[in-house]
């Protein structure tokens, strides 16, 4: 199994014609930026990023892709839409094993039940700070 990043995106907008279209609020925008300057530092180099196909989601990715490889694989796949715990891990289940580090960028609940579930049996401590939730820009590892 590779290492795993499952991130939440960014802070987004109440109005929007639809659900999917709703777009990062300015708020948003600017976490991203700073989330990509500590994604740097801590030398996060995913080969593959899977992004939900939401506006919301594919700006937060534009934010990050500074700190990306070059050669880092993009796919955009509408399942991961508002996708649910069991569609997601079954997801990530499907990655190659040539992949070692990968990052998921979705929506909740499914991405925090998702990591709930991936953390298993995990340090106590870190699985207590799951719940309370993940928030917008949250991401766990």
């Amino acid at each position: 199994m590779p290492v795993l990043h499952l991130l939440r995106h960014a802070k987004a907008v109440r109005d929007a014609p639809s659900d999917k279209l709703r777009a990062l609020a300015p708020r948003g925008h600017a976490d991203s930026g700073l989330l990509a300057g500590e994604l740097a530092e801590l030398g996060l180099r995913p080969e593959l990023i899977l992004c939900s196909t939401a506006t919301r989601t594919r700006e937060t990715l534009a934010h990050l892709t500074g700190f990306l490889a070059p050669a880092t694989e993009i796919l955009f796949e509408d399942g991961l839409y508002l996708a649910e715990r069991a569609a997601l891990v079954q997801r990530l289940a499907k990655l190659s094993g040539d992949v070692s580090e990968a990052m998921l960028i979705g929506h909740n609940d499914g991405l925090w039940e998702a990591a709930r579930w991936l953390t298993g049996a995990g340090d106590p401590v870190q699985r207590r700070a799951l719940d309370v939730g993940l928030p917008t820009l949250g991401m766990v590892t």
